[in-house]
């Protein structure tokens, strides 16, 4: 039977800061110098709604992708922010993987 690594919190936690801090936007962003704020008023959004999409807390839709990458300059925008997501760190079975049913068990339990 193969041993299976224990995940913890800290692993997770981790893997998903790398994620975020490889996010395209924010990369491309600071290297344009340009705040959320800023972005965010090109873009006809809150500087908010351009945090979230850094932090992966929501995604642009298909048009918003367009209109980033025209406003960053990056006519391959759509390719690496489809990139980044597909690299978006599994935790699957959650921190302490499945149980033997394959369901996870029940909190408290």
């Amino acid at each position: 039977m193969k041993a299976t690594k224990h995940r913890t919190a800290g692993d997770f936690a981790a893997a998903f800061i790398d994620w975020t801090g490889a996010n395209p936007l924010r990369v491309l962003r600071k290297e344009k110098g340009l705040s959320q704020a800023v972005l965010g008023a090109m873009l006809g959004l809150g500087h908010h709604r351009v945090s979230d999409f850094e932090s992966g807390l929501a995604f642009p839709s298909k048009p918003q992708i367009t209109a980033i990458g025209k406003a960053l300059g990056a006519k391959d925008f759509a390719v690496r922010w489809a990139a980044w997501l597909n690299d978006k760190p599994d935790f699957a079975g959650g921190i302490h993987g499945k149980s033997k049913s394959g369901k996870r068990a029940a909190a408290g339990n």
